[in-house]
């Protein structure tokens, strides 16, 4: 197996909808190569992890600059026969330090594939940090399709202008049929491998760094309603699931990568009006806030005495927080985007330590 790393200088991304979910937080891009579509039988010949080396999120949106941010391609490839379950190992490894980890459409091939393979060979594959697929909000949560068309990553990135970023000229494929011939010429120390090997490489590099450069497409989406759905990370935790009723909140959390979540109970009091469950057997944590009815049919959550006067406070401008509440629903629909600052601010404080 070989391992290539190449230090490049990268896009800071702007700030504005995206910082409270991004900022502040390690980032693995993600992408696979492999024989075919079948993880029974086809291998993962090349993975590629691009790591932002510094905050990646612009939060100096005022001043229009951008900015710039230091970050490696990391590559395992597979020179020699025999050599996957030693790429699994260390890309599992690598994505296991991330918070976030960032794929296209990566639920449904990347991160499936990588599992399968992984269990092939008895290898541990938990990744604990919060996988979000671009390719799932930009087909669920933009209306992009009907104006683009296709929502191959490479028809996105014309869409935002940055095909002109990419340097590999051949697509996975193309990729599939050059590995098999590298295959032959490597083992008969034919000259003409090298020059093979840096086509595959530079495909698999560019898509990891262009899938980077069109993170900003997040801002087009319908994102709090899609961080919702999806889940994201706050304080150590990373939600996996929240539930509105006419009984107030419900939100289930895993543990971020470098936590552990310990085995812990809170039935509620008068000053932490809430119920908290942590099972270090399942690693799963639910937290449950009851609803106030303000009005027929208007439940709300009373902020202060959940995150305190200061936090609550700090809420004031989103549009469904008044006087100190926070309205659940908006019709039939839940006010995703202060839900979501509260879950956020809520898990942030939180310590049961």
């Amino acid at each position: 197996m070989k391992t290539i790393t190449d230090s490049l200088t990268l896009p800071r991304l702007p700030g504005g909808i995206i910082a409270p979910y991004l900022k502040e937080r390690s980032v693995a891009v993600f992408d696979i190569e492999t024989m075919g579509l079948y993880a029974r039988q086809d291998e993962i010949i090349l993975t590629g992890v691009l790591v932002p080396d510094e905050d990646f999120v612009d939060n100096n949106t005022s001043s229009g600059m951008v900015g710039a941010v230091r970050g490696r391609v990391i590559q395992f490839f597979s020179d020699m026969p025999g050599d996957e379950p030693e790429i699994l190992r260390r890309t599992i490894e690598v994505l296991q330090q991330a918070d976030i980890i960032v794929t296209y459409n990566g639920q449904s091939f990347d991160i499936p594939f990588l599992k399968q393979r992984a269990a092939k060979y008895g290898i541990p594959c938990e990744l604990p940090g919060f996988h979000l697929d671009l390719f799932t909000f930009a087909r669920v949560y933009t209306d992009l399709k009907q104006v683009i068309g296709s929502l191959s990553q490479k028809n996105v990135e014309r869409y935002m202008g940055l095909a002109s970023s990419r340097d590999d000229q051949i697509d996975g494929g193309e990729s599939v049929r050059l590995f098999n011939r590298y295959r032959i010429l490597a083992s008969a120390d034919s000259p003409e491998a090298a020059a093979l090997e840096q086509k595959i490489l530079l495909h698999n590099h560019d898509d990891v760094v262009q899938l980077y450069r069109i993170l900003p497409l997040l801002a087009r989406t319908d994102l709090h309603r899609a961080m919702y759905h999806q889940g994201f990370p706050a304080g150590r935790f990373v939600v996996r699931e929240i539930k509105t009723d006419r009984y107030g909140l419900t939100v289930t959390a895993g543990s971020l990568p470098g936590h552990q979540i310990a085995d812990y109970m809170h039935f509620p009091t008068e000053s932490e009006p809430y119920n908290v469950m942590l099972s270090s057997a399942s690693e799963t944590a639910e937290f449950t806030f009851p609803a106030e009815a303000a009005a027929p049919g208007v439940v709300v959550l009373d902020l202060i005495r959940l995150i305190g006067r200061e936090s609550a406070s700090g809420m004031v401008r989103y549009p469904a927080v008044e006087s100190g509440y926070l309205i659940l629903r908006n019709g039939t629909e839940p006010n995703y985007m202060e839900i979501n600052a509260f879950i956020r601010c809520f898990l942030s404080q939180f310590d049961n330590a």
